[in-house]
């Protein structure tokens, strides 16, 4: 496993960072404050030549160890709650203020922590997480 860094850090490596990523799984481990989630990630590049070059989606999982908090909002229900996909996703750094404002203040968030949230188009409504460390593996299954 490699080592852990922000996910504004994986963000800004990604191809596409996690714009248009889908969300396939969440797991949560309370007893080691660690989450798992399991994503397909856009890895084309908007000049391929063909739609396939444009439009890859690549799985991976994110391991966040180290929760501070890790909030799902409530789904508006007037919309549908996924896809076969999963649930498509943007993300941003919640410590920077211009952007959604996170369920904690920034003083809640240790020296060394990030905060990120992850908007969910399918629900009108945000997953924010606060951890010390974040790992990307992607999957070589395929």
């Amino acid at each position: 496993m490699e080592i852990g860094k922000s996910l504004k850090e994986i963000d800004d490596e990604l191809p596409n960072g996690f714009h248009d990523a889908f969300l396939e799984t969440i797991a949560l481990n309370f007893a080691a404050s660690i989450a798992t989630l399991t994503l397909q990630l856009l890895v084309g590049v908007p000049d391929g030549a063909s739609e396939e070059e444009r439009e890859s989606y690549r799985r991976a999982t994110l391991t966040l160890e180290g929760l501070v908090y890790f909030v799902i909002d409530a789904p508006d229900s007037e919309r549908r709650f996924s896809r076969p996909e999963g649930v498509m996703i943007d993300a941003g750094d919640a410590l920077d203020r211009s952007n959604p404002r996170a369920p904690a203040p920034p003083s809640a968030v240790p020296a060394g922590a990030f905060a990120y949230w992850f908007f969910v188009h399918e629900w009108n409504a945000f997953i924010h997480i606060a951890a010390q460390s974040a790992v990307l593996e992607w999957d070589h299954s395929h």
